[in-house]
């Protein structure tokens, strides 16, 4: 193990990066797009030393989400980008035979946007941080598959 990684493990097992993260005072309210938006605006960028990925927590979201039944399959979306599901979700609400999908597909549509907000705030805050590594991964992610493990692991971080 490098001393870089040794590092990380560490701020990992003491559990530090927790005290970085605000609590709701009250739960955000809404649908899932309003309490993602919610969220995601109170979202500070944060990277550590040594962190190559980014998109830490600073919010703590436990206890914002209803139950759902909705499982993406990452492997498709790291592999082709937000921008070719954003298409692809078009194209179903087009053929779509009720309000309901039409109105699921909206809201995911909402939130990929939502989540393009909060990217575009990390892809500044990497290149003013120095991160070069990170700041070029995110001219290309999440809008594009990713190219490299390296850049499926921050569009993964990106995702959950």
């Amino acid at each position: 193990m490098t001393e870089k990684i040794g590092r990380l493990l560490e701020l990992l097992n003491s559990r530090e990066y927790r005290k970085q993260r605000r609590h709701f005072v009250n739960k955000p309210q809404g649908n899932r797009v309003e309490i993602l938006k919610s969220v995601l605006n109170e979202e500070t960028p944060l990277l550590f030393e040594n962190d190559r990925i980014g998109f830490n927590r600073t919010t703590d979201i436990m206890g914002c989400w209803g139950s759902g039944n909705v499982t993406p399959n990452y492997y498709k979306i790291i592999s082709v980008g937000f921008d070719a599901v954003i298409r692809q979700i078009r194209t179903s609400i087009k053929s779509a035979d009720s309000d309901e999908k039409i109105c699921f597909g909206k809201e995911m549509i909402e939130s990929i946007e939502v989540l393009y907000g909060m990217t575009e705030q990390y892809k500044a805050y990497a290149e003013k941080a120095g991160c070069r590594e990170l700041y070029q991964a995110l001219l290309h992610i999440p809008h594009n598959g990713a190219r490299s493990f390296y850049e499926a692991l921050v569009f993964m971080k990106i995702s959950i």
